[in-house]
């Protein structure tokens, strides 16, 4: 019940959909899409500054198929590390979830596309990061090739903020790129 009493003045500052930019169109904002993907922005870099500095310091090798690690400093117990993935599994979730509903919003009839298109790109960069990510720590060491990427995450939190800033009341300028309406010349395949 706590937890209810304290979402629900969230709830009422930050609307699923919103009308105050394009009343006349009963249609919701864009910009209220990018609230989640604000709050997902600033806990992507906390989780994984935190996975950086919190977990074992030490060497990881391989041992006859299966990884071995040995840590220099035992101090922190085990479970802190793990509980880092929570600010970043909630980050990336609430982050691609705004980013879906964004793409619906604002490419209606290209929607199936667009979010395709997103996933061929997470699928590229997930091929390729197995290639470059075992030199990178073995150069970097596990604290600071884990805070490069905190630092890259840090370096994009601002976007969703921009996107918010920059479009405000002007979403059905990016809408009107989206679709052509009725009576726009339409060119059909026979």
């Amino acid at each position: 019940m706590r937890v209810l009493r304290g979402w629900l003045p969230l709830r009422r500052k930050f609307p699923a959909t919103t009308t105050s930019c394009d009343d006349d169109e009963r249609l919701p904002s864009l910009t209220s899409r990018l609230h989640i993907a604000i709050l997902g922005g600033v806990l992507i870099p906390i989780g994984l500054f935190w996975f950086a500095w919190c977990a074992p310091q030490g060497l990881f090798f391989v041992s006859n198929s299966f990884v071995v690690a040995r840590s220099i400093s035992p101090s922190i117990h085990w479970i802190v590390p793990i509980l880092a993935g929570v600010p970043f599994g909630a980050g990336v979730a609430q982050i691609l979830q705004s980013l879906t509903t964004y793409l619906m919003d604002t490419y209606p009839l290209y929607f199936a596309s667009s979010v395709a298109s997103t996933i061929v790109l997470r699928s590229c960069c997930g091929a390729l990061f197995p290639l470059f990510s075992p030199a990178m720590f073995r150069s970097l060491g596990d604290q600071w090739a884990m805070s490069l990427f905190g630092f890259l995450a840090l370096a994009c939190m601002p976007i969703p903020v921009l996107f918010w800033v920059s479009h405000g009341c002007s979403s059905s300028v990016v809408r009107g790129f989206s679709y052509l309406d009725s009576g726009s010349e339409i060119w059909l395949m026979d």
